[in-house]
């Protein structure tokens, strides 16, 4: 048998291996993550700034593609920084579908759905308060404050640990968003000196700073609410570029007739 020019020959069994093993080319975490845009006004691009997580890494280790964004609040004409001055805020969105948060859509309280447990850590939620159902041009999501402990004590509603979140799913299933914010309020306590209800939850929802958190306008917040609830409401999914070169890409007809 007559062998063929040795450079030809190279040149293929190169591009049989190429071809053969595409999983050696390194992916475009970017082009996987569920990429998203919001809308903040400027007093919360402090610190601003998109992060990537990719599976099986960060702690804890993940199975999905996520994308944060972060960073904090700053009240308006605040010339000295201060311990209050400066609030984090992150949004997350994870490229999964989370039953869980869905299914709290249709619950009557925080408590029942018991949302924060999910990424609280070695820390237990046990204050949920003013739960909100939200409808966003993106899907449905739920509101409320949150507070967690890390021993028995059940501190009453403070600015040292009051956050407020917002969790939900996008219509189509395919991304959960989670959007978390340092909250506080004028009339609340700093965290010295507080009341604690000591797992009583009876205790904890008759204090006059939990009925502050569940009947204070909106606005009466730093940051407001309403504005913490518009951010939440402009993020906008961003297709990847895989998808986006899919969807150029004609599809072929059948066979003619």
């Amino acid at each position: 048998m007559k062998l063929q020019n040795p450079l030809s020959l190279c040149a293929i069994v190169s591009a049989m291996i190429f071809t053969a093993t595409p999983q050696m080319k390194a992916a475009d975490p970017t082009d996987q993550c569920p990429r998203f845009q919001l809308n903040p006004l400027d007093v919360y691009k402090n610190g601003m700034k998109y992060s990537f997580l990719t599976p099986g890494s960060g702690k804890p280790k993940t199975d999905t593609f996520t994308s944060v964004c972060s960073g904090f609040w700053q009240p308006p004409n605040a010339q000295q920084p201060s311990p209050n001055a400066k609030l984090t805020w992150s949004v997350t969105v994870s490229k999964k579908d989370d039953p869980k948060v869905a299914e709290a859509y249709n619950l009557k309280d925080g408590y029942s759905a018991d949302l924060a447990r999910a990424d609280s850590g070695n820390a237990t939620p046990y204050l949920y308060s003013r739960f909100q159902k939200f409808t966003f041009p993106w899907g449905n999501a739920v509101g409320y404050f949150v507070q967690t402990t890390n021993d028995a004590a059940w501190p009453e509603p403070n600015n040292a640990q009051l956050m407020y979140e917002i969790r939900g799913v996008t219509s189509d299933h395919q991304d959960t968003i989670v959007a978390r914010f340092a909250a506080r309020h004028p009339q609340l306590p700093d965290g010295s000196k507080v009341l604690d209800a000591q797992g009583n939850i009876r205790a904890l929802t008759s204090f006059p700073s939990y009925k502050l958190l569940e009947k204070s306008r909106p606005e009466s917040f730093e940051p407001s609410l309403t504005e913490l609830q518009n951010m939440v409401s402009s993020i906008v999914i961003l297709k990847s570029k895989k998808a986006e070169n899919s969807e150029r890409t004609p599809v072929k007809s059948g066979a003619p007739d």
